[in-house]
């Protein structure tokens, strides 16, 4: 009996073992039913020439866990991952990917992957081609113009995007050759074709160095570079007239400007200019003539003489290589001082119609009465904006048809004395051929350089602009 026991025994330890062993193995080979993952690739998108984004969503880990997932390319169908690819994390659900270092215009086979212990398994195969867009491309620089002190006009041409619209374009500039978009620019639009951009802050007497550029997704490229120098500043005694009369000068954005008013007795051909100064005679010239204030040769330096249009006319009032400023080019001058914050408030309000406080950066220090309303040049405010342009306006009156010297307001009084105002010609006419032309006034009763228009004998002052 205890022998066949110890048998039974026996069999009980080795059945036990048996099924022991059975149950551990199940738990290491995991659930016999596992397979692939299941999976699709998302489609290819922001593609450049280089770069592309794609990924893929994982709705099935084939009942074992997705230990890596990503995206494999190649130029050939129905990539592997022994080809290109990312490593996205793990698990299931969406992921992205960002594919790089491709070339440009070449078609690609991406398909999306997922990995598990089965093995890896792909998403369908999704093509795209890489863009072959280029950076811009520019003629050459526009030469620099209207070359100031402080400004210049320069700009380009693109004529190609490169297949990428142009999001920014203009000029940089610099002391040193090959300016880039980091050193000084303008930005001027966008889009291709031809653009102006105008330079400003630049340095009396220096040499820049200037370029255009375009900027697209891909890049920025830039135009020949083109080199220009800016004007030397008020050179006393720079200008002289026929007469030895000699004349300071300022760069007032793109010009060049007189800083004093005109005092020639003579045409710059050396021909006399009437000198008129009885009331009916002054009235009937139409062939051009001057004056004094009151007639007096002693306000000669201080305040120059005083014309009448058709001595304007004439277009030999000023000296060589200089003229009576046209319409336009007043305008030029408010707009600039407007833009560029001389309103006597820092603003760029107003325009050169009207509303403008530019009247004080304009008037001379020395020769306007002390009245007058908030920013015009007689007022004490705002000190520092006081002839901040450099023009040097001389307040001196004028002489109308009656042969009265001084200043006429629009409320009927009469100011008989220079200080109160300044008026100066303009070469244009208000129409061809009117009896009346354009002129600009400081007085100390605006703020505002103004503009109206008088019949041509009037007496008023003459500044002349470099050509």
């Amino acid at each position: 009996m205890k022998n066949r026991y110890n048998r039974y025994r026996r069999v009980c330890v080795i059945l036990l073992c048996t099924l022991l062993i059975n149950v551990n193995s199940c738990k290491e080979d995991g659930d016999p039913a596992a397979q692939l993952p299941a999976l699709t690739t998302v489609a290819i998108a922001q593609i450049s020439t280089t770069t592309a984004t794609s990924g893929g969503n994982i709705t099935d880990d084939g009942r074992a866990e997705v230990t890596t997932r990503g995206v494999c390319w190649s130029a050939n169908a129905n990539p592997t991952v022994s080809d290109f690819k990312t490593s996205d994390g793990n698990g299931t659900g969406i992921f992205s990917s960002s594919l790089t270092g491709l070339t440009e215009n070449t078609i690609y086979h991406v398909r999306a992957y997922a990995t598990n212990k089965i093995g890896t398994a792909y998403g369908d195969d999704v093509t795209f081609t890489t863009n072959n867009f280029t950076v811009p491309t520019l003629l050459p620089t526009t030469p620099a113009s209207s070359i100031g002190q402080t400004s210049a006009l320069s700009g380009g041409i693109i004529s190609s995007d490169g297949g990428s619209a142009v999001t920014s374009r203009g000029v940089c500039w610099a002391t040193s050759h090959n300016p880039t978009t980091i050193d000084d620019k303008t930005t001027d639009g966008s889009g291709t074709g031809s653009f102006t951009s105008t330079m400003t802050g630049l340095t009396g007497n220096t040499t820049y160095y200037v370029r255009a550029y375009a900027t697209n997704s891909i890049g920025t490229a830039y135009g020949d570079e083109t080199p220009f120098t800016t004007i030397e500043n008020g050179i006393p005694g720079d200008v002289s007239d026929v007469d030895g009369n000699t004349y300071n000068s300022v760069a007032i954005g793109s010009q060049i400007w007189m800083t004093e008013n005109l005092k020639t007795t003579k045409y710059n051909d050396g021909t006399d200019i009437a000198f008129i100064t009885d009331s009916l005679g002054w009235l009937n010239d139409q062939l051009g003539a001057y004056t004094w204030f009151h007639n007096d040769i002693d306000y000669k330096n201080v305040y120059g003489a005083l014309y009448n249009w058709y001595a304007v006319n004439t277009t030999k009032l000023c000296p060589n290589g200089w003229h009576a400023p046209t319409e336009d080019e007043w305008i030029t001058l408010e707009n600039y001082l407007i833009a560029n914050g001389y309103n006597y408030d820092g603003s760029t309000n107003g325009d050169w119609t009207s509303n403008n406080k530019i009247a004080k950066a304009l008037a001379d220090v020395a020769t306007w009465d002390t009245s007058g309303d908030l920013g015009s040049p007689g007022n004490t405010d705002f000190p520092s904006k006081r002839n901040s342009s450099g023009f040097t306006a001389r307040a001196a009156g004028a002489k109308d048809f009656y042969g009265s010297f001084g200043f006429f307001l629009s409320n009927g009084l009469w100011f008989p004395y220079a200080g109160v105002n300044g008026e100066w010609w303009s070469s244009s006419e208000v129409v061809p051929g009117a009896t009346t032309a354009w002129w600009h006034e400081i007085s100390t009763y605006s703020t505002g350089l103004l503009r109206s228009h008088n019949e041509k004998y009037y007496g008023l002052s003459v500044r002349c602009v470099k050509n």
